[in-house]
């Protein structure tokens, strides 16, 4: 659904994931996605978070929490997490 841009519709399938399994940090990232296209910047930030302490080693998570932060004005908070991404080297999972 995100790849034919119904980020609502994403939104819905996401949370259905996420119920029945919190523990999916596959869906927080993505839902993250769908929250900041739609404007939500802090929800995005909370399922990025929520991403990355199940699975700490995604350095996308670390990236686009990075930019959500930005938006936020916590640079910061926005510096420390592109450097943990560099430091993951995106790209290997």
């Amino acid at each position: 659904m995100l790849h034919k841009e119904n980020y609502t519709g994403a939104l819905e399938k996401l949370n259905a994931a996420i119920r029945d399994n919190e523990f999916d940090y596959e869906a927080y990232f993505l839902r993250g996605i769908a929250k900041f296209t739609l404007g939500d910047i802090i929800g995005a930030e909370q399922d990025y978070t929520n991403s990355i302490k199940i699975y700490p080693f995604l350095s996308d998570a670390f990236h686009y929490r990075a930019v959500t932060r930005e938006r936020l004005y916590n640079f910061n908070g926005a510096i420390a997490d592109f450097e943990k991404a560099l430091k993951l080297q995106p790209g290997r999972v």
